[in-house]
């Protein structure tokens, strides 16, 4: 890892002072966000961890073990999936990838990989499937912006237009949002790749990245957050991260129930800030002092903006103002890409 930032600081990153460091910038600032994000963009995804799943019992624990259809899962097709406790509540969110070499890979928030595999490791006993840590094995890219898809292809050498998962020159480049594609590179061509790339899109630092999921609707569960949340408070089921006809896996009575028997009371809205935006986990209160939710994903969205991802109570998203720690701040509540899904099933249209 030591290597791969010293090459991107080369190119002009901007690094956090920590043990486990992450790109902040290439030199753009928030206030240029909001031009920058109709761009192609470039990024170094490294908050993402992956786990590798091999043998020939893989699929029989997953499908156990997560909300999404393992029998869904190709070389062609990507799925997103969470992995839950007894209680329905989220230990971690997956994006999953059959690799052409026939292993599975989880990728997850990197301080959830050991999290996760202890938590796979309790079942995996009863299978023949072998789990471990891989994520000093791929560095995790991301693309996004109206070129991504074509910068896609050409790395791949495929141009499937209905893949969500495209594979070739021992590269994968999973599509993660509209016009977000997360790409699973080798560590040792890490760098090559990235030249090659960054000659048709723009590098950017991890912050611009949240705020392009931020708009997405796509929440992420952190070591801050990991046990707090039902997948429906994530909107899961409006991202196909849930499938309700699958059958039995840890948590599922709980997620079924609350689908079919139960009402939601909190579950995840987008909003706009002119302060800047708690940190994951940060509790939220209204105004009057009472708790109404919790801090999900935050960034910067420009000159003094931020946006946010909170899991809120209807009361709160309907509140101008919130109250964040000490401070009392104005917030509007903003849409999501999947609010006519999400408005039909409340009217029960």
């Amino acid at each position: 890892m030591a290597n791969w930032f010293s090459f991107l600081e080369a190119r002009g990153a901007t690094l956090t002072a920590s043990s486990t460091p992450e790109v902040t910038s290439f030199g753009e600032t928030p206030a240029q966000y909001p031009q920058l994000i109709s761009q192609t963009l470039l990024f170094s995804l490294d908050d993402r961890g992956s786990i590798g799943c091999s043998g020939q019992d893989t699929d029989k624990l997953l499908q156990g073990q997560l909300t999404c259809d393992i029998r869904q899962l190709s070389e062609s097709r990507s799925l997103k999936g969470a992995l839950c406790t007894v209680q329905g509540r989220m230990v971690s969110d997956l994006q999953l990838c059959r690799l052409s070499t026939g292993d599975t890979l989880l990728v997850t928030h990197r301080g959830l990989v050991t999290r996760t595999l202890e938590t796979l490791k309790k079942f995996a006993v009863f299978y023949k499937t072998s789990l471990d840590d891989r994520s000093d094995d791929y560095q995790l890219l991301g693309l996004a912006g109206p070129e991504a898809k074509a910068l896609a292809q050409q790395l791949t050498g495929q141009t499937a237009s209905d893949d969500n998962c495209l594979q070739g020159n021992g590269l994968a480049l999973l599509q993660v949002g509209p016009q977000r594609w997360l790409a699973i590179v080798p560590a040792d061509r890490a760098q090559a790749v990235w030249q090659q790339l960054s000659a048709g899109a723009k590098p950017a630092g991890l912050p611009l990245w949240r705020l392009l999921a931020i708009c997405d609707g796509d929440g992420e569960v952190h070591p801050e957050t990991t046990e707090t949340f039902i997948p429906q408070m994530l909107n899961l089921q409006y991202t196909d991260a849930i499938n309700f006809k699958k059958g039995c896996y840890t948590g599922q009575e709980i997620v079924a129930r609350m689908q079919y028997l139960g009402k939601l009371k909190r579950r995840m809205y987008r909003l706009a800030l002119s302060s800047p935006a708690p940190l994951p986990g940060s509790p939220i209160h209204l105004a009057n002092g009472r708790e109404c939710g919790t801090a999900v994903l935050s960034a910067p969205a420009g000159q003094e903006q931020w946006q946010l991802l909170a899991v809120l109570t209807e009361e709160a998203a309907a509140a101008d103002v919130l109250r964040f720690g000490d401070d009392e701040l104005a917030v509007q509540t903003l849409t999501l890409p999947y609010d006519a899904a999400l408005n039909s099933q409340q009217t029960g249209n």
